[in-house]
């Protein structure tokens, strides 16, 4: 290679072709991050009435609840796809011991589209498998789930949400379920 004013327009011109690249990567990139959809999961939703989900037990004696997955993104959700449980855990609980047990335990529902700004969202309902007792000292009863998806660009994106049964939070916080330690998770 000569040093002369030719090398130094080509090198110049290589590196503006990388700028220009990469410019375009991460505008690319920016573009699907805020245009793709976001599902988020709620024990509370404030629409045409304010909706705050209690945690009961259903006739069969079951632990149950029910949760909203709404949509904050800007783009539909197609087959959306629930699974989630409600059931007594140690309030201790072991690292990835939800995951572990909504993976063996959890079938997902059938598919259904959540679109944006509809006002409206998916409301699912989760429960124990079996009756359910009153926890014990160092027990609390869990609501936890997976949502999974598909983005208008095709990708398979999934949250992972638990939560766990508080009285004493209803009156700090007007809702009984506290954000458990593990398992709240979005891609």
């Amino acid at each position: 290679m000569t040093d002369g004013p030719g090398s130094t327009a080509s090198l110049v011109d290589i590196l503006q072709t990388i700028a220009l690249f990469a410019a375009i990567v991460v505008t690319v990139w920016a573009a699907i991050r805020q245009t793709r959809a976001y599902l988020g999961v709620s024990f509370r939703w404030i629409g045409p009435r304010d909706i705050n989900e209690g945690c009961e037990k259903d006739a069969a004696g079951r632990w149950t609840t029910h949760v909203f997955v709404s949509n904050h993104g800007s783009t539909p959700a197609h087959e959306v796809r629930f699974k989630g449980l409600c059931r007594i855990l140690p309030a201790e609980l072991e690292p990835d011991a939800l995951r572990c047990t909504i993976d063996a335990e959890g079938k997902f529902e059938a598919p259904r589209i959540s679109n944006p700004g509809s006002g409206l969202p998916l409301y699912y309902e989760l429960r124990g498998s079996a009756p359910g007792r009153p926890p014990l000292a160092g027990e609390r009863v869990y609501a936890f789930g997976h949502v999974a998806y598909v983005d208008i660009f095709g990708w398979d994106r999934s949250t992972r949400f638990a939560a766990y049964w508080d009285e004493d939070a209803i009156m700090a916080a007007g809702s009984g379920w506290v954000a458990a330690d593990q398992h709240n998770e979005a891609d």
